[in-house]
């Protein structure tokens, strides 16, 4: 049983995730497939992608410059285990909650992905395989 409400929950799988890849904006929707990221982690011989965020912890709203150093922060640490990452944004398309700067990684392990969102107090992140199927992993 998840700590998280299950509020929260569906608004994570109501979140447009935007990658911003070298050719294209690849919008990613919980359980939705892309072909377009299907086809980029082909492309990129990668067996997954996940978006991690380190703003707004456990859900609670910082402010902006707290969550542009926790951003900073979380590049430093994921290109520092030497890991390809893309620009990430996870928006709420009711505009209820605010964008979520972030980074589509490629290709890390699940342990590893699950390690840097708790160390980024997150409720969750988004793992996308081969399928191109994103699919959200609660972390508490």
């Amino acid at each position: 049983m998840s700590l998280i409400p299950k509020t929260l929950i569906q608004a994570y799988r109501g979140t447009d995730f935007i990658a911003y890849l070298p050719n294209c904006e690849c919008v990613l929707r919980v359980g939705v497939r892309n072909t377009a990221m299907a086809q980029f982690l082909k492309d990129h011989e990668s067996s997954n992608a996940s978006y991690i965020t380190a703003c707004n912890p456990f859900s609670r709203i910082f402010d902006q410059a707290d969550n542009q150093r926790a951003t900073i922060q979380l590049e430093s640490v994921i290109s520092a285990m030497g890991l390809t990452i893309y620009p990430c944004d996870g928006r709420d398309p009711t505009g209820q909650w605010p964008d979520e700067p972030g980074f589509l990684i490629l290709g890390a392990k699940r342990s590893k992905l699950r390690s840097i969102g708790r160390r980024f107090r997150q409720n969750a992140i988004i793992i996308v395989g081969r399928s191109g199927i994103p699919k959200l992993e609660l972390l508490r």
